[in-house]
């Protein structure tokens, strides 16, 4: 992108590269520039970590992305160049990695044997058909009820487990089960896959380690247009179907600004690029399109196809 904004100096990756000066009086403090030294070097480091190290392929399409756009499936599927948002995307998936690992360690020591419930299938791999070609993704886990009792025989059998780390801004909605559409999407997905109808999505409040877990059913009604969509990109997949068919599905509000769902998306910047994107602010990932033409979907090349 490589633009310059009122708010600091960008490089071509998106990322901030500047820094508010020190006050006149920390300008010489050894302690502060040793703390400026260090960030610079752990930045540093994390920029050339991601440039060294591959990102693990993904498949053009997964259950995981059931609601994610299916303009960005197709980007992965004709091979379009990735943006990253920098040395913050590291850290942040890291840390919701970290969340899963974490979160699930502790439920499966409290669900212990002499309990009446198992956490299993840890990243189970379950797959769907469409139209002929296996859609797969990974679980968090199944929460297995081993017991006939009395107090739990009306319990599900199985129930589906998702695990979800979110920031200040979600958590409230998120707590009291407003769930994302994407991730009832994804768990729908799952849930068809594994043939049951529950989930409990264990939600961490990322700042304050509270958590809760959230009680989601399936929706059949979902699930037909989960497999409508996967459906026009399966078609995609194998040459059948042409770009046109697979248009955005989500775009900026009445200011110009683009929704999450575009702003931390791989392609954001391919997807929206003669909309002229600005990125508006280096503390967050938030672009601003041109309002002019933002209805109209650019042409995908399909040169790479």
């Amino acid at each position: 992108m490589g633009k310059v904004n009122q708010m600091g100096k960008l490089n071509t990756t998106g990322e901030d590269t500047s820094s508010s000066p020190p006050d006149s009086t920390e300008e010489s403090d050894p302690l502060t520039l040793l703390g400026s030294m260090l960030k610079e070097e752990f930045i540093s480091k994390l920029l050339r970590l991601d440039e060294r190290i591959p990102r693990k392929k993904r498949e053009p399409i997964t259950l995981s992305a059931a609601g994610k756009c299916q303009r960005a499936a197709m980007y992965r599927i004709i091979g379009a160049e990735k943006h990253s948002w920098g040395w913050r995307q590291r850290i942040t998936l890291e840390d919701g990695d970290h969340a899963h690992t974490q979160l699930r360690k502790y439920l499966k020591s409290a669900l212990h044997t002499r309990k009446h419930f198992r956490l299993m299938d840890q990243e189970k791999t379950v797959s769907l058909n469409v139209k002929g070609i296996e859609v797969r993704g990974h679980i968090d886990g199944r929460i297995t009820r081993i017991c006939d009792c009395s107090d739990h025989q009306d319990w599900p059998r199985d129930t589906l487990l998702e695990v979800k780390t979110c920031g200040p801004y979600t958590w409230p909605r998120f707590s009291i089960g407003k769930i994302p559409s994407d991730y009832q999407a994804q768990a729908t997905a799952y849930m068809a896959a594994m043939g049951i109808t529950d989930t409990l999505f264990m939600v961490k409040d990322k700042g304050t380690g509270r958590f809760e877990f959230i009680p989601y059913r399936l929706d059949k009604v979902l699930l037909e247009q989960i497999f409508e969509r996967l459906g026009r990109i399966t078609r995609f997949l194998r040459g059948e179907g042409t770009s046109p068919d697979l248009a955005r599905e989500y775009g900026p509000d009445s200011k110009g600004y683009l929704p999450f769902e575009c702003n931390y998306c791989d392609f954001v910047l391919k997807c929206w690029k003669d909309n002229n994107p600005v990125k508006m602010t280096t503390r967050a990932v938030i672009y601003k399109v041109s309002k002019e033409v933002f209805d109209i979907p650019e042409p995908i090349e399909e040169k790479n196809r």
